[in-house]
């Protein structure tokens, strides 16, 4: 049974300044611009209230929690009923952080992320950027779709943040970020396997899907770009799971949508009839998640390197050609 979320996300194209609030009122336009297409939530480049100020210190920058920014995108999510990311540049008692707000559907803050990973300022290696400290936790956040996860901009170039969204469950990656990021964000959804969607100051935000591959790209005629994604599907690998292709095929033709990666050695499944879940279909039809069945392997490895006993695997299949 399809999960659909619609998810939005917005680019800045290098328009920005001179002022935050000049920023803030751009961003208002955009977000406008998405609600249109009726998003469950609403994805924002990192700082964008920050981008080509003029005469500003690292103090004025930073914004109380809540303030403008949060306030005004709050009135946004409430009104329309959807979710927000927004990054700000976040005045705390330790400090000011580069902090991404998670705006639930009654406006409310649902949760943030202080980036990780901020980038060093100056080649002398003394402060990162805007003067901010690096963040220490890395949280997924549930909504009423399903659970997400948030990295920022530098974080892509670090395995710690997205090794831990996976491990939390996370199935959406947001990136807010103020560059493109390019090869590297389709790099992270192929190993992760996991939707990604990137929000950026500069020209193509992206929203992939589970393999790596582009769903929609903002460029530079249009800044916002939305599309619905389902968040049942399924990924295995080819090995005994390919024998049972035909099958699901005669039972469930349209209803099901099989796409094979003939190159990688695996597929997606995702259903397209209501009541039929991915899950269902794995459950009929011995299927062996990917995770699985690497997570299988190793232990059988592990055990062979170590010289233990071979622990019981349990397979859901008996008896089928491993290769067909």
């Amino acid at each position: 049974m399809p999960r659909n979320v619609r998810i939005a996300t917005i680019a800045l194209a290098g328009q920005h300044g001179p002022t935050m609030n000049a920023n803030r009122l751009r961003m208002a336009g955009l977000i406008e611009q998405a609600l249109a297409e009726k998003p469950d939530i609403i994805a924002i480049p990192e700082s964008f209230t920050l981008c080509g100020l003029v005469d500003s210190n690292h103090e004025e920058m930073a914004e109380d929690v809540p303030g403008p920014t949060l306030d005004m995108v709050a009135v946004y999510a409430r009104k329309h009923s959807t979710y927000i990311l927004c990054p700000i540049l976040s005045r705390r008692t330790d400090g000011t952080h580069i902090e991404a707000f998670l705006i639930d559907r009654s406006g409310h803050i649902a949760g943030s992320y202080q980036k990780h990973h901020p980038v060093v300022e100056g080649c002398e290696y003394t402060k990162v950027e805007f003067g901010s400290r690096p963040g220490s936790v890395i949280p997924a956040f549930d909504t009423d779709f399903g659970r997400i996860g948030v990295q920022i901009c530098f974080d892509v170039e670090y395995g710690d943040g997205w090794d831990a969204l996976d491990q939390a469950g996370a199935e959406v990656f947001f990136w807010l970020s103020a560059y493109d990021g390019g090869r590297d964000l389709i790099a992270k959804s192929w190993q992760y396997h996991r939707f990604l969607v990137s929000a950026v100051q500069t020209t193509y935000a992206r929203i992939l899907d589970t393999m790596g591959e582009t769903l929609a790209m903002t460029g530079s005629h249009d800044h916002i770009v939305a599309t619905t994604i389902d968040l049942d599907i399924g990924l295995f690998h080819t090995d005994f799971n390919k024998a049972q292709l035909p099958a699901i095929r005669a039972r469930y033709g349209p209803d099901v949508t099989l796409r094979l990666y003939h190159e990688e050695g695996c597929f997606t499944l995702q259903s397209n009839r209501s009541g039929l879940t991915v899950s269902a279909l794995t459950a009929e039809f011995q299927l062996d998640p990917l995770k699985d069945y690497l997570a299988r392997n190793r232990s059988l490895q592990d055990a062979l390197r170590a010289g233990r006993e071979i622990p019981e695997m349990n397979p859901p299949y008996k008896s089928r050609q491993q290769w067909v």
